[in-house]
């Protein structure tokens, strides 16, 4: 058996959110798979970056010899965290759910552009053809009243112009409007039109008068 240290690399242990299963079989993959080190070994690590339920599923296959035992270690994570319907859903309600975001919001804005196009990635890896055009995906609760009307007038547009409205058009929508309200201008605007910097204007205006 050939000893190896583990890799400087920073993976995160998987504890069974389906969301992060594919990002944390690939990482293993690139970072412990590619190593020079036996079945056993590798089988070893999987079990030391596994947490909670997903330890409790594999820690057993260590009886089972070589490759056996780490290929079949790794049956139990897919059926009972990763499979695909499994994932999509994960990663859409982390995406959807949530208060909705103010107006003037700018960061969580951006933010939410970001898991956006994370939930659209994935998608499009699992091949999700469904999910990115289902009409729950397109609604956006999370997004205020305001830009969900501009959104409405979007996505008219697009099915007159291509027949269908998709989720990766609702995140390059999202990302634009995040681009326009992160910009100057647009952090001025926001600065400018919030409550308290209104109530702010208002009573330097009323003292002004007074003097």
């Amino acid at each position: 058996m050939l000893h190896v240290d583990l890799p400087t690399k920073d993976i995160q242990k998987f504890q069974g959110d389906p969301s992060k299963h594919w990002s944390f079989m690939h990482c293993f993959s690139i970072s412990v798979g590619c190593l020079p080190m036996v079945d056993d070994a590798m089988l070893v690590y999987l079990i030391q970056f596994c947490e909670g339920p997903t330890k409790e599923a594999i820690k057993d296959f260590v009886m089972l010899d070589g490759q056996e035992g780490y290929q079949r270690a790794k049956e139990p994570l897919k059926k009972r965290f990763g499979q695909n319907h499994m994932i999509a859903r994960a990663v859409i309600n982390r995406t959807t759910d949530g208060a909705p975001i103010t107006i003037n919001d700018n960061l969580s804005l951006m933010t939410m552009a970001q898991q956006m196009r994370i939930c659209e990635t994935i998608l499009t890896q699992l091949n999700d053809e469904s999910d990115m055009t289902a009409l729950r995906m397109l609604k956006y609760p999370t997004i205020t009243k305001g830009f969900q009307l501009k959104w409405a007038k979007v996505a008219t547009n697009l099915t007159s112009e291509q027949g269908e409205r998709r989720f990766t058009h609702l995140c390059a929508f999202i990302e634009r409007q995040s681009e326009i309200k992160n910009s100057n201008f647009g952090v001025l605007v926001t600065s400018y039109s919030s409550p308290k910097k209104q109530r702010n204007l208002g009573s330097e205006t009323g003292r002004k008068s007074e003097e």
